[in-house]
């Protein structure tokens, strides 16, 4: 029997990760929050690398933990970038620019294809290198000098069109980014069922809650399904790649897949049971959708999983 609650221990790094965040990054409108300046000190960055080079020496669980309040509190996604980044940098032996990541001298944005000679850079105020991401996989480069600002769909992000110029890692399947990836859309399915069902409480019509409703009741069951389905197999993923690794390649399939599903459904259906007020900037419940699909993006044509699932 695999137990996938956290233990003693990764509980107290959790609620150590939630209570940050609940103070320094609430979900609001406007950009999130820098929080390089806390989160350097406290060893996040170097979360999973060795203790021999300066970093925690945990693992695959506990970045798991981290990613998925990052998920939960809509987080920049450079965070994410960085650590992914550093895992590459350790795996190609280029440690001391993994160290330099680490310490908070340099950050990573996601850059997305735009045309043949640029990117788009998603949050990549303040960052020196970007992590180029498509369905063949990873590639980290420089970013080239001159960047021009355009307008995100995801408030809580910048976007700028940048041209990208030294690499310096590849990677085809890169099981940490994946893993991530997969905790990220389980922490949106989270934070969007707990945001739902609240103002299922709070919203009245015909003199009584609307989640008194059997149609609402119906809908905040299926939000608390699909988190629960989402934290589970991305917890599962997380234990396999930290015991199993053979085996962790299915299972970060399933992930992604029935997380990335979670959170862009979820994230629909709670704009849904917000009512009008749930189409409007005032209203906090676009911000989830908009960072799932985000996050979609990242995923790319998804033929990984596709592949991965197939070959089982």
């Amino acid at each position: 029997m695999i137990d996938l609650i956290p233990d003693e221990d990764q509980q107290a790094l959790l609620d150590s990760f939630q209570d940050l965040l609940a103070a320094e990054s609430p979900v609001g409108s406007g950009k999130a929050p820098d929080l390089w300046a806390q989160i350097v000190p406290l060893g996040w960055l170097g979360l999973a690398r060795p203790e021999a080079v300066g970093g925690a020496g945990l693992g695959a669980v506990e970045l798991m933990l981290l990613l998925r309040e990052c998920g939960r509190y809509l987080a920049s996604p450079a965070l994410m970038a960085t650590l992914v980044a550093i895992d590459l940098l350790d795996e190609s032996g280029q440690g001391d620019l993994a160290a330099r990541l680490a310490d908070g001298h340099d950050r990573v944005a996601f850059a997305l294809e735009r045309d043949d000679r640029s990117v788009y850079l998603v949050d990549g105020d303040g960052a020196d290198l970007a992590l180029r991401v498509d369905d063949g996989g990873l590639a980290l480069h420089r970013i080239a000098d001159g960047r021009t600002p355009l307008v995100s769909i995801d408030e809580r992000t910048t976007l700028h069109a940048a041209e990208l110029s030294d690499l310096f890692a590849t990677s085809e399947k890169s099981a940490s980014f994946r893993l991530m990836l997969a905790a990220q859309f389980a922490g949106v399915a989270e934070a969007v069922r707990d945001v739902a069902v609240e103002q299922a409480k709070l919203r009245q019509q015909f003199g009584q809650p609307i989640g008194a409703f059997q149609a609402i009741k119906h809908q905040c069951a299926d939000l608390a399904v699909r988190a629960e389905a989402a934290g589970a197999q991305t917890s599962y993923a997380a234990l396999m790649m930290a015991n199993d690794p053979a085996k962790a390649t299915v299972e970060l399939a399933a992930a992604v897949r029935i997380a990335r599903q979670a959170a862009v459904s979820s994230a629909q259906d709670n704009i849904q049971i917000h009512g009008a007020m749930g189409t409007t900037d005032e209203c906090h419940a676009h911000l989830y959708l908009k960072r799932a699909n985000l996050l979609s993006m990242l995923d790319g044509a998804s033929s990984w999983q596709a592949e991965a699932l197939l070959a089982v």
